[in-house]
């Protein structure tokens, strides 16, 4: 029984410490905002329609789907 108590205990500390160790880093507000921006599939999505609408934009594909 002392046996299962001792080992119990030093699973325990070594999960506490294991997980202590493996701490996240601290973001300031601006890498949090630019972070969030990059990561915004919605900005991503608005930015490739922007470009594709500019690679459209030329002589041949006005004249194409003009009616």
């Amino acid at each position: 029984m002392r046996i299962i108590k001792v080992y119990s205990l030093v699973v325990f500390c070594l999960l506490f410490i294991s997980t202590t160790l493996v701490a996240q880093e601290k973001l300031t507000l601006q890498q949090a905002i630019e972070m969030a921006l990059k990561n915004n599939y919605d900005i991503n999505i608005v930015k490739n329609n922007a470009i594709i609408a500019a690679n459209s934009n030329t002589l041949g594909m006005r004249e194409c789907c003009q009616k």
